[in-house]
């Protein structure tokens, strides 16, 4: 049985829409589905989302939060700033916060999402029965750290992007890590983006309406445009290789695009990963098949063999990619890539 972690779009009409692919797929099963109040004083790991409006208070949340458990799925709350202000860790700012989790517990909250170590213990310590999961964020990427938040209270860990395709530490991280495994399988984030982290702080203070000088998001996609293969090199998981990893020691399944479900099919891409196989272009997979990214056609079934060098234990990805050193990248993104 493989489990998916999906995005909740707060629609209960959704929620059974997933049960029906559920039964359709037998195989599948989606353990839970994640979001955060949009009215909330405290943003996620994508922001105070302040452009997709969803739910503003806890009296809706717990409509949808009672309806998702009816049908058998939990809810994880997602409370995974990379930057709280340092209100994860000052006393009175602290206690709101806890307070705040006690609420969504009431309404049948059961899992939440953290980045922050220490407000992981403080929650773990007040809520030691409410089932933590360490963010992305948090950057697990070996067995040391993903037994150090086990023992502050995590019970499941999202992987940290740039281990996607290190499978001897994945299979490690599981052996002895002694937590569930969970991994994005739609990212659009590059092997090693120097970016990232201040992204993630950039989209943790609220900035709306503010003039920036620099913007992220139109960084990186400048850069996937400039340089297409680090299409190839961003580590998505394609529908056809869950199973590979599985194999390897990943229990859970992670849709992202919640800061963008208005444009996004989040069913489709429900169905397509059930499903195993996808006859089309890459891109849409790692959109969420957005009609806005269509610049580039990548040959989703031209990839069929792409991670067999990644599984080579010999092989170690340095992210030197040089036609004198590795041209890996450059031989599928040339093998996959359709002329317009």
């Amino acid at each position: 049985m493989i489990q998916y972690t999906v995005p909740a779009d707060f629609k209960i009409g959704s929620l059974y829409k997933m049960k029906q692919l559920e039964e359709k797929y037998p195989d599948n099963k989606i353990r839970e589905v994640f979001g955060n109040l949009s009215g909330s004083k405290w943003p996620s790991g994508h922001g105070f989302l302040k452009s997709q409006k969803y739910l503003e208070n806890l009296t809706e949340l717990k409509e949808y939060v009672n309806k998702a458990l009816e049908l058998g799925f939990d809810f994880n709350y997602t409370f995974n700033s990379s930057c709280l202000e340092n209100k994860d860790i000052i006393t009175e700012e602290l206690e709101e916060i806890l307070g705040f989790i006690g609420e969504i517990i009431e309404i049948g909250v059961k899992r939440i999402t953290i980045a922050s170590p220490a407000l992981m213990i403080a929650v773990h310590k007040r809520y030691p029965d409410l089932l933590i999961t360490a963010s992305a964020i948090t950057g697990i990427n070996s067995v040391f750290r993903a037994n150090e938040v086990k023992k502050i209270g995590a019970s499941t860990i999202v992987l940290e992007e740039d281990i996607t395709r290190d499978f001897k530490r994945l299979e490690g991280i599981k052996n002895y890590g002694g937590v569930d495994t969970e991994i994005i399988v739609n990212t659009k984030c590059t092997f090693n983006c120097v970016y990232r982290n201040f992204h993630y702080n950039s989209v943790s203070h609220d900035t709306s309406g503010l003039r920036k000088a620099f913007n992220y998001g139109g960084n990186c996609a400048k850069c996937r445009i400039e340089d297409p293969v680090s299409f190839i090199k961003s580590l998505w998981i394609r529908p056809e290789d869950i199973e590979t990893y599985a194999k390897h020691g990943v229990d859970l399944f992670k849709l992202i695009g919640r800061e963008r479900l208005s444009d996004i099919n989040l069913l489709r891409m429900i169905e397509v990963y059930f499903s195993r196989s996808y006859e089309g272009n890459l891109i849409d997979l790692i959109f969420g098949f957005l009609t806005t990214q269509k610049h580039l056609y990548l040959d989703n079934k031209k990839l069929d063999g792409f991670l067999e060098k990644f599984l080579n234990e010999d092989f170690e990805c340095l992210d030197a990619c040089h036609p004198d050193h590795c041209d890996y990248c450059y031989q599928y993104l040339k093998k996959a890539m359709v002329e317009a």
